[in-house]
């Protein structure tokens, strides 16, 4: 409720408790203290101070009336039963009284006793929680005693020592006890306390200022940078492409190059080369053949002509298949004993694998200009390809279907692994050999030398069938056709070796 509701209900309560509390004392005081009355032993009162016409109440639901000499004061209460009694004069029965306040006010139908009064001051303080001004009043005031107190209490003892300030009586009792005085000192630290604070606080702000300016440049920096960055990629890009477009160029000419004199020496095909070979195992060491076709030009020209240019030079003669593994047969050149000798003594180096390519690098066919391939001349069974990147000199033959391991993609251990083995022929007579070649004993898997030929199948030749528009000079034929290699092949080198 409002301010102008309360304030009479607050007055309208005070006024009933004092005109209760003075008749009270007025009837307390008409007994004799310590005894009880005849008339009202519960109170104290003798019949005789009872006006005629009054009621009292016994404190049990009964009562009697009285008659007030005033017309214009009228007292009631009612008593229940476990109280102390009341004092009325007429105007209401027991049974039908009204209460001295209605619900809207403090004080409902209660005995007027002690906790009758607490109750009052209960809903006083209720109605006083309901208005935020008078709790700000009431915290303003105890603050304030609380202040004037404290300031008193301080005054006083200075006062009684006779001293000024605080600080003044702290340094007598110093110098009553005979203590070191340390005001003094501590106030001249506290002003180098106080100087050396305002220097380390300016330090702070500058060093705080040169972090934001460095913060502020690392932004810039790194904004610099990443521009940077991404025109050194978009750079790079560029470059990159620029770089493949051309090695497309290259390579678009060495294939129209291969083609044409391909064409010119070899005729435009198709080409053929007759395998012969003697097995290790064959007591009459019999020579045995199968052919190969090579791929047509128009789709391998740069692989068909670097073949045909090692069988013409004779590079193939006396070669060696040494690799029989599960879905390729790889064959290759090897260094011979005569041919160690005289390469150590030349240049002084142990090196296998550069005496065997001593003669393909002499006629500067020991690899590819480039891995080429062709989607439409994969590896599938039977067919001939190019070991290692660029590729060659070593070539396999495929026992299985290897366009998915040997064709692009396939050979992870190459850095440019989009690119697939070079196939550029097919078998096309003598499988029967190849089935004979694929039955000769190897290591097995786990050894060393797993999949390896205990002894190698000898290359004694290989020819091109077909009659060349031009004369060539053919490489001479070995004389000893069923020579055996005089010592164990030693294994090449894993570039020039496919996974078998």
């Amino acid at each position: 409720r409002s301010s102008s509701h309360i304030r009479p209900s607050i007055n309208s309560a005070i006024r009933h408790i004092k005109l209760l509390q003075k008749h009270r004392s007025t009837m307390m005081r008409s007994g004799r203290p310590g005894q009880a009355s005849s008339a009202y032993p519960q109170y104290g009162v003798p019949a005789a101070s009872i006006p005629s016409g009054a009621t009292y109440g016994n404190g049990y639901g009964q009562s009697d009336s009285f008659a007030s000499e005033s017309p214009s004061q009228s007292y009631h209460s009612t008593s229940s039963v476990g109280y102390g009694g009341g004092y009325s004069n007429g105007g209401y029965s027991t049974s039908a009284q009204p209460p001295l306040y209605s619900e809207e006010g403090m004080f409902k139908d209660k005995p007027l006793n002690s906790r009758s009064r607490r109750g009052a001051f209960i809903q006083l303080a209720k109605l006083y929680a309901k208005e935020p001004i008078a709790w700000a009043t009431v915290a303003a005031a105890l603050f304030f005693m609380l202040t004037v107190h404290y300031r008193g209490q301080r005054n006083w003892i200075l006062r009684s020592f006779e001293v000024p300030t605080a600080r003044t009586l702290f340094e007598n009792y110093l110098d009553s006890s005979g203590k070191p005085k340390p005001c003094d000192e501590f106030a001249t630290s506290t002003r180098g306390n106080h100087a050396e604070s305002h220097e380390l606080r300016n330090q702070i702000a500058n060093l705080e200022h040169e972090v934001k300016l460095l913060e502020k440049e690392k932004k810039q920096l790194k904004k610099k940078q990443r521009e940077e960055h991404e025109d050194a990629i978009e750079h790079l890009s560029s470059r990159d492409y620029a770089w493949k477009e051309q090695v497309e160029v290259l390579q678009n000419a060495t294939q129209r190059e291969a083609k044409r004199a391909a064409t010119e020496l070899f005729g435009p095909g198709p080409h053929h080369v007759k395998f012969t070979v003697i097995l290790p195992t064959d007591e009459e060491e019999k020579e045995r053949n199968f052919v190969v076709e090579l791929a047509p030009l128009e789709i391998m020209p740069h692989s068909v002509h670097f073949f045909l240019q090692q069988v013409v030079h004779g590079l193939w003669n006396n070669a060696w298949f040494y690799l029989n593994g599960p879905h390729v047969l790889q064959g290759g050149p090897q260094a011979e004993e005569d041919e160690e000798e005289l390469w150590h003594l030349d240049h002084q180096e142990d090196d296998d694998r550069a005496v065997a390519m001593k003669n393909f690098r002499d006629m500067d066919l020991e690899q590819l200009a480039f891995p080429e391939y062709s989607e439409k001349f994969p590896h599938v069974k039977w067919t001939l390809g190019f070991t290692g990147r660029p590729g060659g000199p070593d070539f396999y033959i495929n026992k299985i279907d290897n366009r998915a391991t040997h064709g692009p993609g396939g050979q992870h251990q190459h850095d440019l692994d989009e690119y697939g083995d070079p196939c550029f022929a097919k078998v096309v007579d003598g499988f029967d050999i190849l089935d004979m070649m694929f039955k000769e004993p190897t290591y097995h898997d786990d050894h060393e030398w797993g999949w390896f030929f205990k002894d190698p199948i000898h290359i004694v030749r290989a020819k091109i069938m077909e009659d060349a528009p031009l004369k060539l000079q053919v490489a001479p034929e070995s004389e000893d056709h069923s020579r055996k290699p005089e010592k164990p092949l030693k294994k090449p080198k894993i570039d020039h070796q496919v996974d078998p």
